[in-house]
């Protein structure tokens, strides 16, 4: 190969030896290099893409845009006029984030709510999580969440009249027929046989312990925290001046008892913006009468101590749980309570906790729970 052909390979076949060889006397060009002549070529060649990144992130970065701009609108939607909307989607963001799968049940012709995480084994306790009055089964959020979903497992039951459970006009509301209807939603969920691990607390905590009494065979544990009770010694007037002060904490009827609720319920208050908090009551508003009845009818004497009426009935491994500084259920009473029941395993005291254990402290909740879950089970198979 001669200089002129190695100079047209090299320019790509544009047959100009000549502009190769630069600028000799008879070559009638300018004396620019080669290198200078390939720097001006390629300059003014656009560079294409070098891969299908450029153009999916020229297809996506529109696309994300506009979906942050909807989610902020939407937000702001929410936010300013409809806080009802906004609680109930964040509720049901963090019931998801939990791990909890809600379904419907009907029976007798009423639709109730449960939900459940993980899967059961017959060789190992599940948990069955009753809540207190007004609430639901997202108050037990923050508990679920630290249940491992591949070792336990847990089923959360809505009572009558609260959450997406109805309330029929046959249903008995004593503290006894609750926990036969919480029976009975066990049983249509399929966990008829299944060993239970019963875990309530406030009014939730009487419902655990009349299930305990009135199913022995089911109940292998029961955890009770924070229980909702009277002292026995107590005056008429002393009883009904704190049955009108759970009345404004535990369901309340405008914001400002909602605020006032909050600082009774817990210790350290959880902070909650005013919005999310004018949601919670817009929600629970439809039900105040409903739930105000129900409050007066279990803080009768016959309801309100049925842990220690029904004491000798429950045979179960039984741990207690309360918040030193409880102000709807002194703290004096876990002692009564504990030389009450028969078989009293594990009883334990938070200190800078009050009522509402499972939103004030879930992780010393859960923490206490599992410890007595586990000693339990060392002693059972031992």
């Amino acid at each position: 190969m001669n200089f002129d052909e190695f100079g047209k390979d090299m320019l790509g076949g544009s047959g100009r030896p000549s502009s190769f060889r630069g600028g000799g006397a008879g070559s009638g060009h300018s004396g620019n290099s080669f290198a200078d002549r390939h720097a001006s070529m390629m300059s003014s060649t656009p560079r294409e893409p070098s891969s299908g990144l450029w153009l999916a992130w020229q297809i996506a970065y529109p696309i994300c845009l506009g979906l942050l701009n909807f989610c902020l609108v939407v937000g702001a939607w929410l936010w300013f006029k409809h806080p009802l909307y906004l609680f109930r989607l964040l509720r049901w963001l963090q019931t998801r984030r939990a791990g909890l799968r809600c379904r419907q049940i009907q029976l007798d012709g009423t639709v109730y709510r449960i939900a459940e995480k993980g899967r059961a084994d017959k060789f190992r306790t599940s948990m069955l999580l009753i809540h207190g009055l007004a609430d639901d089964v997202s108050s037990w959020n923050s508990f679920v969440e630290l249940i491992d979903a591949q070792a336990e497992h847990c089923l959360a039951v809505e009572l009558p009249g609260h959450g997406g459970s109805l309330a029929s006009s046959a249903e008995e509301f004593d503290l006894e027929p609750l926990a036969r209807r919480v029976r009975s939603l066990v049983c249509a969920a399929g966990y008829e046989k299944q060993p239970m691990h019963v875990i309530g607390y406030s009014m939730g905590a009487c419902v655990a312990g009349a299930y305990a009494a009135l199913y022995p065979e089911q109940a292998d544990l029961l955890t009770v925290a924070a229980p909702l009770m009277r002292q026995p010694s107590a005056t008429e007037e002393a009883n009904t001046e704190l049955l009108h002060r759970l009345s404004s904490w535990l369901a309340p009827a405008s914001y400002d008892e909602l605020t006032v609720a909050l600082r009774h319920r817990a210790y350290r208050p959880v902070p909650v913006a005013s919005q999310v908090l004018t949601g919670m009551l817009e929600d629970r508003l439809p039900k105040l009468e409903f739930h105000r009845a129900l409050l007066a009818n279990c803080f009768e004497e016959a309801n309100c101590n049925i842990l220690l009426r029904l004491a000798e009935q429950i045979t179960a491994a039984t741990h207690i749980i309360w918040g030193k500084q409880d102000e709807l259920s002194l703290v004096s009473l876990a002692g009564q309570l504990q030389k009450s029941l028969p078989n009293v395993c594990q009883s334990d005291i938070l200190d800078e906790c009050g009522h509402s254990l499972e939103l004030e402290c879930p992780a010393n909740f859960f923490g206490l729970v599992y410890k007595f879950r586990k000693n339990q089970s060392l002693k059972k198979f031992s």
